[in-house]
């Protein structure tokens, strides 16, 4: 049974540019307005495209670590959106001088993070700066990181030189890569209006909704509501990952449809997709497999993972 996608990712499709967003940068961090979408194309899928002309810095350590990093990114982009996706209502602030992201609700924050600045890219020169390397950049925001990046020995070189060139998916794989192992949850590319820029930020969550934060393992990997303020029951998978019921209601439904058709098939594995298999590195949230599985808006679920959950569900019905 084939694969299906009940949302395309960016790499799949179109990206939707243009919109505005009401967010701002503090002043004296980096003195400009974010008003305006980057055709930045922040890579879901773990498909880096190196181009041929630009002198990279060579990243190749990220590439084993890539599918862990796409379900950090489906955990923090179900609570706020990337840049040019943001829906209506939802905004997020950065002021650098704190340091603090707080992603904003109909202009009120709902979760706030303490940041440090990894680095900004600018797209049209494919270049990559540290943050620590940048003038107008206060200290508060990158002291802390870079100690922590002093530490890993793959970026030992890297730190040797100010500024890089790199495309755009690979700048986000390893600013994502860099937060993972310096010990920050998450990693959110802001997006600074009319210079271009893309400002990576290494974030780690200290409050939800008004309450002390609870990590990211709290958050439904689909519609990133925290597991404590559903009223429907929530399903757990390896490393606290989270699917709650609502959101598990859809590729039930896609299972089912599929059993219409060809009933037996959930009784026999069909093993997993080659490697290099487009989507690949998009492995099942729960078993980390690369069996045919149902592509959320930012992970995936096989199959059979889907037919577990659905009869828990049904037990848990059953029981009440």
């Amino acid at each position: 049974m084939d694969s299906i996608c009940l949302s395309l990712c960016s790499a799949c499709s179109k990206l939707c540019l243009g919109k505005l967003i009401g967010t701002r940068i503090c002043d004296r961090a980096l003195p400009f307005w974010i008003a305006k979408m980057s055709p930045l194309s922040v890579n879901c899928c773990g498909r880096t495209h190196i181009s041929e002309e630009s002198s990279v810095m060579n990243v190749d350590f990220v590439a084993i670590d890539r599918p862990r990093l796409i379900f950090r990114r489906a955990r923090l982009f179900a609570r706020v959106h990337r840049p040019y996706q943001l829906i209506e209502g939802e905004s997020y602030w950065v002021d650098l001088g704190v340091p603090r992201f707080d992603i904003l609700w109909a202009g009120k924050p709902v979760s706030v993070a303490r940041a440090q600045l990894i680095a900004t890219y600018v797209p049209e020169s494919s270049e990559w700066l540290w943050g620590f390397e940048n003038s107008t950049t206060p200290r508060v925001a990158t002291e802390e990181l870079k100690v922590a990046i002093g530490r890993v020995p793959q970026l030992a070189e890297q730190l040797a030189g100010r500024k890089w060139n790199m495309d755009a998916d690979t700048a986000c794989d390893l600013a994502d890569w860099i937060a993972f192992r310096t010990g920050y949850e998450a990693m959110y590319p802001a997006i600074a209006g009319n210079m271009n820029t893309t400002v990576f930020l290494a974030l780690t969550f200290i409050e939800h909704d008004g309450k002390p934060a609870e990590g990211l393992a709290s958050w439904c990997l689909s519609c990133g509501e925290m597991a404590g303020r559903l009223s429907g029951r929530v399903i757990g998978g390896p490393e606290g990952r989270l699917l709650c019921s609502a959101c598990a209601k859809d590729p039930i439904e896609a299972l089912e449809f599929h059993e219409a058709e060809k009933p037996d098939f959930l009784a026999g594995d069909p093993g997993d997709e080659p490697s290099g298999a487009p989507l690949a590195n998009v492995v099942c949230a729960f078993c980390g497999r690369r069996r045919p599985r149902v592509f959320l808006p930012e992970t995936a679920l096989c199959w059979w993972c889907i037919d577990r959950i659905r009869k828990l569900l049904a037990s848990a019905e059953q029981a009440k």
